[in-house]
């Protein structure tokens, strides 16, 4: 009698840690399931862009507290190469780093950097007829450069144009 009382003892912990281990696997899984779409969900183009316009409009946020900016939507991009810049603009890009943030409205333009909560440089931004059509002055060597020094994260205006502009 002794001994059928432990085995039935031991046969309910066996069941509970059974049950246990069930529970265990079916949270896991469940775990694994939500990881696997929520990677899938932040990988598609429409989060990604949501991602970068929130991003966009925190930096944007953040240098209105600092100075007064336009109403328009500026581009928004960051500095990746600032020595190719400097050779453009010595002045405008003297004190940027890579990293900085640029902000290019209709009317001026502004370096920001995010660490320091600070307004490095700004310019005005004057468009002449020629550079609004496309066909400025600089070669295409030139603008394929451009593209690959300033990393864009948002549109609003056309970079490039406005580099160009108060490049001069």
């Amino acid at each position: 009698m002794a001994t059928e009382t432990a085995r039935a003892t031991r046969t309910r912990g066996h069941r509970r840690l059974i049950a246990i281990l069930w529970v265990l696997v079916a949270v896991l899984a469940a775990g694994l399931v939500y990881t696997v779409w929520l990677n899938r969900s932040l990988r598609s183009p429409e989060t990604q862009t949501k991602i970068a316009e929130r991003a966009s409009q925190e930096i944007i946020d953040a240098v209105s507290t600092i100075i007064l900016v336009p109403t328009d939507k500026p581009t928004v991009a960051t500095i990746t190469d600032v020595d190719k810049l400097r050779q453009s603009n010595q002045e405008f890009y003297k004190n940027s780093r890579n990293g900085d943030i640029l902000l290019v409205y209709q009317s001026q333009a502004i370096i920001y950097r995010k660490e320091e909560h600070r307004v490095i440089a700004v310019v005005p931004v004057v468009v002449s007829p020629s550079s609004t059509s496309g066909t400025s002055g600089t070669s295409t060597e030139e603008s394929e450069d451009e593209e690959n020094i300033v990393n864009e994260t948002s549109s609003g205006a056309d970079v490039e144009s406005a580099t160009e502009e108060f490049q001069r």
